[in-house]
């Protein structure tokens, strides 16, 4: 298991760096704001699925199967989006700060602006089953 980890961080690691450098430039554009802000959320065209497990970008959303994607690589000064795509309302906590979305309705967003490059976890207030990871990079 611990080669698997290993394997999985170096290449998420090749893919990231690229990845970031070709999309920071047109996500640093993209809305900025604070928790609840109105912010015009960037989402994934039609045409471009979101990987479940591991993706780049400023969206996630939360289904009826946990978080997507799972692993999120978000630019630094974007804000991040959560869209409740489930019939229920719902809630995003993070691990190991204080920040707590409230409720979410079906159809509804959270928005977190990160202030500095970090990694956190988080997990739906329904249970920790479903989680997910925000990587920041400046």
């Amino acid at each position: 298991m611990r080669a698997r980890a290993r394997l999985c961080v170096a290449v998420a690691t090749a893919v990231v760096i690229p990845v970031m450098a070709a999309c920071s430039a047109a996500q640093g554009a993209a809305a900025q704001g604070s928790p609840g802000s109105s912010a015009i959320p960037t989402s994934p065209s039609p045409t471009t699925p979101v990987d479940p497990y591991f993706d780049s970008g400023l969206t996630i959303y939360i289904t009826s199967t946990g978080f997507k994607p799972h692993w999120l690589v978000a630019p630094f000064h974007g804000t991040i989006t959560w869209h409740n795509d489930t019939q229920r309302p719902q809630t995003v906590v993070f691990d190991h700060q204080e920040v707590r979305s409230g409720v979410i309705p079906p159809g509804g967003t959270f928005q977190y602006t990160p202030s500095v490059p970090i990694s956190m976890t988080y997990h739906s207030g329904l249970g920790r089953v479903r989680h997910g990871v925000i990587q920041v990079q400046s």
